[in-house]
């Protein structure tokens, strides 16, 4: 059972100025709280991602939503879909974005490929340039259930 897993997982936010680009122009982003609905369920099922931020400026842009496959040959990415873009006020406002995934399909891939760690990303591009203004990585643990099937426990990287 999933009660029986105990990780210390880091939280992956990356962005920009997580790099030397000498730019002041990129958006400082906070994400403060993170809900995930269907966060244990059947590794393709639907799922609702809802993340609370803060921005040091307002900011307009999409969400974009993967589903990365680690293989030892190759990585595949799954495009689970992007939101319209909106604007997003600047601090001390908090922001939210709620994400509605449809059903993965993953009939292409082994079943012994789909066990390995998957990772789950949420990225926000910049409506202007289509610039990268901040990435936020959910680790994926997925494992047989007792009936076959496969089954995903997606972390969320602020518990």
């Amino acid at each position: 059972t999933w009660g029986s897993l105990s990780f210390s997982l880091p939280f992956f936010i990356t962005s920009p100025l997580m790099a030397d680009t000498g730019s002041a122009d990129v958006a400082v982003i906070n994400v403060t709280a993170v809900n995930i609905e269907g966060a244990v369920a059947p590794l393709g099922a639907p799922m609702e991602l809802t993340l609370k931020f803060t921005s040091d400026r307002p900011v307009s842009g999409h969400w974009t939503t993967r589903y990365i496959i680690d293989q030892a040959a190759a990585r595949q990415i799954l495009e689970l879909g992007s939101t319209p873009s909106a604007s997003y006020l600047a601090a001390p406002a908090e922001n939210s974005v709620t994400i509605r995934t449809a059903a993965m399909d993953l009939s292409g891939f082994k079943s012994s490929v789909l066990r390995n760690m998957g990772l789950l990303t949420v990225t926000l591009y910049a409506a202007a340039d289509g610039a990268e203004i901040i990435q936020v990585s959910f680790v994926v643990q997925v494992q047989r259930a007792a009936d076959k099937s496969l089954e995903r426990a997606i972390f969320n990287p602020l518990e």
